[in-house]
């Protein structure tokens, strides 16, 4: 299960690193009506074609920025726990943290929407209108299921600042899947998400710092 965790960790790092790279490589302005959105560049690659999204908005900063605060408040908790006994195992935490940190850089470097652009046999999936909704909604289980998983770790006010980020991220995902784009708000519940996640941690954190004889298994 480790050497899972580790392969899959540097695989999204070497997926972060090579979109950081491919936003500095020259390439050349596509029209906008070729994937619907004015910020993809082809870039020559290996002797093939590349499709790199350059897309970087406000909220993609405000959401990245809390998304980044979630990471390090995260680890900063896994690294005490080394050292002295704390309501959450550091592994869950460091975990987090690491996914978190991923998904900052994702909404950042517009790593789904570029991964999209180029999964041509994503088109053949049932109710997608664009190749990145299945990324983003592989996205979402894997955090659904991390927050199911633990769903103990944290106090109840914590949890229901989680389950409000959860609701406003599918939702957001969920406006993706329609077949008309809503933009701005699906932005702005993204960065919501990000803010509320944020809130959820910081209380979690302060959970994980307070003597805890036991944990709360129910989800009241």
């Amino acid at each position: 299960m480790r050497v899972a965790r580790y392969l899959l960790g540097l695989l999204a790092l070497t997926l972060l690193a090579g979109q950081a790279v491919l936003r500095f490589a020259d390439g050349r302005l596509l029209p906008e009506a070729v994937f619907e959105t004015p910020h993809v560049y082809a870039v020559e690659l290996l002797g093939g074609t590349v499709y790199v999204d350059h897309a970087f908005s406000l909220t993609d900063a405000i959401t990245a920025l809390g998304l980044t605060s979630v990471a390090a408040l995260l680890a900063s908790v896994a690294w005490r726990a080394r050292y002295q006994a704390t309501a959450i195992p550091a592994s869950a935490l460091w975990t987090a943290a690491a996914g978190t940190a991923f998904l900052a850089g994702d909404d950042a470097l517009a790593l789904h929407e570029t991964l999209g652009h180029n999964l041509t046999f994503l088109d053949a999936l049932p109710v997608i209108d664009h190749r990145d909704d299945a990324i983003t909604g592989f996205y979402g289980l894997v955090i659904a299921a991390w927050l199911w998983r633990h769903r103990a770790l944290a106090p109840a006010n914590a949890r229901l600042l989680w389950l409000a980020a959860v609701a406003c991220g599918g939702l957001a995902v969920g406006l993706d899947l329609l077949p008309f784009s809503v933009g701005l708000f699906e932005e702005i519940l993204e960065a919501v998400c990000a803010l509320l996640g944020l809130a959820g941690t910081v209380l979690t954190v302060q959970h994980a710092r307070s003597p805890a004889p036991a944990l709360n298994t129910s989800l009241s």
